[in-house]
């Protein structure tokens, strides 16, 4: 009889310590995104007490799309030309573009400039070292930022009055 009783023993330590250890895996979880209610068991109860509920979806906004149209390889980090794709957003912020900015730096390194435009037209004329009066005019409203050094970001364009930041700061 000792030995049942020492394996039942030894099991149930077992088990404490499975169930008390520290597991460094993450543990998930899924939330649904709507809630339904069920109908209520018929009781035979005339005067029956009906829940309903209205389900409301809140839609998850997009991130901003954006490609690198243009990549000139540099010593001391690269240079590049964002291209925003209208289509993904219906206004943009300062804040949008930061994070822009900083999605750049961190998937395309290294990053010396960048320069982030929303149009094809300013695209093809922000590197152009003397400019056309129609690219000027497309830079003049196209052109929404350009990050120096890495780190200094100076807003243009109908940005301009956020003036110059760094990065992080």
């Amino acid at each position: 009889m000792k030995l049942p009783r020492l394996l039942g023993m030894l099991s149930l330590l077992l088990l404490v310590f499975a169930a008390c250890s520290n597991s460094d895996e993450a543990i998930s979880s899924t939330v649904s995104p709507t809630l339904t209610t069920l109908a209520p068991a018929q009781t035979g109860v005339e005067d029956a007490v009906v829940v309903t509920t209205t389900s409301t979806t809140f839609a998850i906004p997009d991130e901003i799309g954006y490609s690198i149209v243009k990549r000139i390889d540099g010593a001391d980090g690269d240079i590049v030309v964002v291209l925003l794709d209208p289509t993904t957003y219906t206004s943009l912020t300062d804040i949008d573009l930061l994070g822009i900015t900083q999605d750049v730096i961190e998937a395309f390194p290294p990053i010396l400039e960048a320069h982030i435009v929303d149009t094809q037209e300013a695209a093809d004329a922000v590197l152009a070292e003397d400019p056309t009066d129609e690219q000027k005019a497309a830079l003049a409203e196209n052109y929404l930022l350009a990050l120096e050094d890495g780190i200094k970001v100076t807003f243009l364009g109908p940005f301009a009055s956020f003036g110059t930041d760094l990065l992080g700061s």
